[in-house]
């Protein structure tokens, strides 16, 4: 060989070795026909319903770009970077060719005109070689014949995998650099499809890439196709509907390149063909215009001189003579698939000009057929682009609980039915993600805390996630799901909280394809084990009845059905609630604290050491408060019992009960007022005393009209369930006494659930004269009502003699009414009180 010969060899190498093999410009018209397709896809609202990205494309995360600078771009910026790396580095860009016509076995279509190629391959170290769509999806023939290729990391394949692991990880951080890969290899791949819309691309000719170094070796890259396009950026935005593809379904991955359908013999220009099959059998590339059968490298019957094209005229812009016009004659496209546009000119080579460089020429494939072309195979680049974006992100789920209770701390149970459009689904991996945003608590010193808001920003890394253990399902026909959370239990502080389902395994036509459900909301998580009342009838109670009065033990009974029980770990309750800034018991909402958060938390374990529960048996909690009193003022009041691991301190189940707040238990004198014959009438009366006097002495003996001082009063409260109640007993909760007529008593106050009963008892002692015996031990049954005050609605006392009193769990003694019934309304009505 001469040493001119070899001095052009090695220059070009160089050229390779300090530049990149580009198809359409990657600064550039990559970025721009991808943010085209994304316009063009579904994928706005794919990201939003079922990614959970509030801000689609424009959701912001932190990565890595390729030179290794942390960037904060959006999801859109992210899919343009991908698709300007994957020319990066240098010997990705040797994987851009794919030629269709090699049918079954694309090994054959990579490309193999190039002598430099394989040159700098070896001098540095690009490793095997692949067809564009095999270095994309793994696949040497339609999807059969998978292999993993050398130095791809950022290809279909691994880009699913890239989705499935920020889908189902627990830490934001590794969610963010997992999406930020997805992102990334989903522009690479769709760089790999936009780069078949170039026909030199599919036609086995890398030389058309030496033309634009030949003359000014800075520019190396691209041919005069792509150059065009680069420096036209209007040519992308030529036609504003893209051209999609229409595939049957289920369809394969590889039909977007290239489907089988064209194997050199029957072009044409359907849009059930893949990209690559389009742009080889309707365009011709620099070196690939009607080639002889001999040149096995770039010869294709299609498009061909004598069927395919005919000639026109046009008058051109002289390239040589600025200003000037020339006559000059194109191939014109009439057969044979896609038609009307120019193909090539004719006698390029008939135009010199001593004044230029031997190789400033008016080439067969000047502009005016880059202008033709562009709006041909753009449209497809673009519309081909948005569908496979489409076909990526088309996994979707149906996700639906049956009944509420089917979601507590340990486990949950939902339905879950495949809902992609025109594809069976069938084995796969899946995982429930539970999603919340967590409240952070503040220690205010000792046992009591200050339960913090969450943050109003819903960007992705404001959320905290828990995972199920993951299930090998069969999702053909709609499916029943539990789901183990027993390891990481959901969590019983929570704001803004949803579940989303993540598959992934077989879909239509492709195995290890992604896809979830839509985040579905979740409201309330129920108890693992139930809290209820403990024996002594109430959760706890204060005797005082003044505002100032606190509660220093709460006592609750828990109850498992957990089959193994709970057993290694010890109970803590998590009692929160708010405080009223004032007297709460007044008909009416009032300020609350703490301020600026959600609420007061009172942390204490188990008084007694209590560490077991069996299933079906029930266990008594105490829990001592005397370190951190809660005040009677409280108001929101929740029971949170926590079972947690005695050795990690980690959550193990939790038993939760939303209880009254703290309720007054109130009592009334009235027994100077009597209801007779339906009329309320005050003692003293003379008609009253007429009804019940039956033989005139002045002495009542139809019914007792009398007042009396009401003393040893009791009070018991119990469950709706508690079966006979007697508070006549020793074991009452509160005792108080006497009572004299027109007083009220606030015995004290109780926490207890909205809905139980009560029993009082009480003496009764008249004056001198009253002819009716002292009772005792008059034992009566009721049924009781918490006291609420939560935030969002609150209990109506009842004023009567110039007091608010809670009719709930108290009463009013009055004399038993003679023939007839009386209403309270009546009796305020009458006399005012």
């Amino acid at each position: 060989m001469d040493t001119k010969r070899i001095l052009f060899i090695l220059s070009l190498v160089v050229n390779i070795c300090c530049t990149s093999v580009y198809a359409f410009d990657d600064g550039d018209t990559h970025p721009r026909l991808t943010k085209k397709a994304i316009a063009s896809s579904n994928l706005i609202g794919y990201l939003t319903a079922n990614l959970g990205l509030n801000k689609g494309v424009d959701e912001i995360y932190s990565g890595q770009d390729r030179k290794n600078v942390t960037q904060k771009y959006s999801v859109m910026q992210w899919l343009q970077e991908g698709s300007t790396d994957e020319d990066h580095p240098l010997c990705r860009a040797t994987n851009h060719f794919h030629n269709p016509i090699h049918t079954g076995d694309w090994t054959q279509s990579k490309m193999s005109d190039s002598v430099l190629v394989p040159i700098y391959s070896f001098i540095v170290n690009c490793g095997t070689k692949y067809s564009n769509v095999t270095w994309a999806t793994g696949f040497t023939a339609p999807i059969a014949g998978y292999t993993a290729r050398d130095g791809q990391v950022m290809g279909w394949d691994n880009a699913r995998t890239y989705l499935f692991e920020a889908l189902t990880s627990k830490e934001p951080a590794v969610r963010e650099e997992k999406f930020v890969n997805t992102f990334k290899s989903v522009g690479m791949v769709v760089h790999l499809l936009q780069d078949v819309a170039v026909p030199a691309h599919v036609r086995n000719d890398m030389q058309s890439h030496l033309l634009n170094s030949l003359t000014n070796p800075s520019k190396w890259g691209s041919n005069p196709f792509e150059k065009y396009v680069s420096t036209h950026p209007s040519a992308i935005s030529i036609d504003p509907n893209p051209f999609k593809p229409t595939f049957a379904l289920p369809l394969k991955l590889t039909d977007f390149w290239d489907n089988n359908s064209y194997t050199g013999e029957n072009p044409s220009a359907g849009t059930d063909q893949g990209l690559a099959e389009y742009a080889n059998a309707n365009f011709v590339s620099d070196f690939t215009i009607f080639k002889p059968q001999s040149d096995t490298k770039h010869y294709f019957k299609y498009p061909s001189q004598a069927t395919s094209v005919g000639s026109a005229h046009y008058i051109i812009e002289d390239p040589i003579k600025p200003g000037q016009t020339i006559k000059r004659t194109y191939y014109q496209k009439i057969n044979d698939g896609d038609d009307g546009y120019r193909l090539a000119g004719v006698g390029f080579l008939n135009r010199w000009s001593a004044s230029l460089t031997p190789l400033k020429r008016i080439p067969p494939m000047d502009d005016n057929v880059h202008d033709d072309y562009a709006k041909k195979i753009l449209p497809r680049a673009v519309g081909y682009s948005a569908a496979l974006l489409d076909y990526f992100f088309r996994g979707k789920i149906n996700l639906a609980v049956a009944n509420p209770s089917d979601i507590s701390f340990r486990s949950v149970k939902v339905n879950v039915q495949n809902n992609t459009a025109g594809e069976t689904m069938d084995v796969g991996e899946v995982k429930l993600i539970i999603r919340y945003k967590a409240l952070s608590e503040w220690n205010m010193g000792g046992n009591k805390y200050q339960l913090n808001y969450p943050p109003e920003d819903s960007s992705p890394d404001k959320y905290t996630y828990k995972v199920s253990i993951p299930q090998f399902v069969d999702l053909t026909n709609p499916q029943t799901l539990t789901f183990d959370f027993s390891t990481d239990t959901l969590p019983y502080f929570f704001d803004d909280m949803t579940m989303q389902l993540v598959f992934k395994g077989k879909l239509g036509n492709e195995e290890g394809a992604v896809a979830v459900s839509q985040l579905e909301p979740i409201i309330g998580v129920y108890s693992d084990f139930t809290v209820s009342l403990p024996a002594s009838g109430v959760y706890a109670k204060a005797a005082d009845g003044t505002l100032s009065a606190t509660f220093n033990e709460l006592k609750v009974t828990a109850q498992t059905d957990i089959p193994a029980g709970l057993t290694g770990g010890n109970f803590e309750l998590a009692l929160d609630y708010r405080k009223a800034a004032t007297d709460p018991f007044q008909s009416l909402p009032v300020d609350t604290e703490p301020a600026n958060a959600v609420a007061y938390v009172i942390r204490v374990p188990e008084k007694n050491g209590v560490s077991i529960l069996q299933p079906g048996t029930p266990v008594e909690l105490t829990f001592d408060l005397s370190s951190v009193l809660l005040p009677v003022s409280a108001t929101d009041v929740y029971l949170n019992i926590i079972y947690k691991n005695s050795g990690t301190s980690k959550t193990m189940a939790v038993g939760l009960n939303d209880i009254a707040e703290p309720t007054p238990v109130d009592v009334y004198n009235t027994t100077d007022y009597t209801c007779l014959n339906s009329i309320w009438y005050r003692y003293g009366d003379p008609e009253a005393m007429a009804i019940v006097d039956s033989n005139n002495d002045g002495i009542a003996d139809r019914s007792d009209i009398y007042p009396h001082t009401i003393s040893n009063i009791s009070f018991l409260s119990g469950p709706t369930d508690a079966g006979n109640l007697d508070a006549s007993i020793s074991s009452t909760l509160f005792a108080a006494g006497p009572l004299q007529t027109g007083q009220m008593l606030r015995m004290g106050y109780i926490l207890t659930d909205y809905t139980n009963r009560f029993a009082i008892s009480e003496a009764r002692t008249g004056p001198g004269g009253d002819p009716w015996p002292n009772t005792t031990a008059n034992n009566k049954i009721f049924p009781g009502s918490g006291f609420r005050n939560d935030g969002n609605s609150w209990s109506n006392m009842f004023t009567f003699r110039g007091s608010k009193t809670w009719w709930g769990e108290g009463v009013i003694f009055i004399n038993k009414e003679y023939n007839g019934t009386c209403t309270w309304d009546a009796l305020l009505a009458k006399f005012g009180l």
